[in-house]
């Protein structure tokens, strides 16, 4: 018997001596040099997913490598137990090291990307148990304002809230800003 196709025989259904009919399957044969994995992706990461978006991808039979695609097609219907949808990513697999069935881990490189306002870490001061930073007012004229922090890295630090778009704060001289608050809180007590 001879294959329609090169490939690497996954299946076999004929035996020798079996009587088989006419269009019956008796060998699965497949091209193992490219494979998909099918990813179960989390409802709430599908916006940060794109068509095309190279994928990482690591299997327990080879824990010191990485192997690149690609996503190509996302399923059409979110399983409602695991709230998760089906994600085919395309594997070039030279030299056969991956094999049809494995368990695979994805991790999808996502170039997503959100405005935030930030700030020096130095320029951030604790002050009666809030953070603050010392806003300029006017020239030469400091406020301190509350502000809640939320990422770091760096040296820089996410502005959550309190902070206007465009104000301008002290960096280098926050802690003589916040040394002369405190003696002046001081004093008024």
């Amino acid at each position: 018997m001879k294959a329609p196709a090169a490939g690497v025989i996954l299946g076999r259904a004929a035996t020798v001596g079996a009587v088989m009919q006419p269009g019956a399957e008796m060998f699965v044969v497949t091209d193992t040099a490219s494979l998909w994995m099918i990813a179960a992706v989390a409802e709430e990461d599908l916006g940060k997913l794109r068509i095309g978006m190279p994928v990482r991808v690591s299997v327990k039979a080879h824990p010191d490598r990485v192997f690149s695609g690609r996503l190509t097609k996302f399923g059409e219907q979110l399983d409602p137990a695991t709230r998760t949808i089906q994600a085919r990513v395309e594997l070039p697999n030279s030299g056969g090291p991956l094999k049809p069935e494995m368990y695979a881990t994805a991790e999808f490189e996502t170039t997503a990307t959100r405005s935030a306002m930030i700030a020096p870490e130095i320029a951030l001061q604790e002050v009666k148990g809030q953070t603050v930073l010392f806003v300029e007012r006017s020239p030469g004229h400091f406020e301190a304002v509350a502000v809640e922090t939320g990422r770091s890295t760096g040296g820089m630090v996410e502005i959550a809230q309190g902070l206007e778009p465009g104000a301008r704060v002290a960096v280098k001289g926050a802690f003589i800003l916040k040394s002369q608050l405190l003696r002046k809180s001081l004093d008024e007590e």
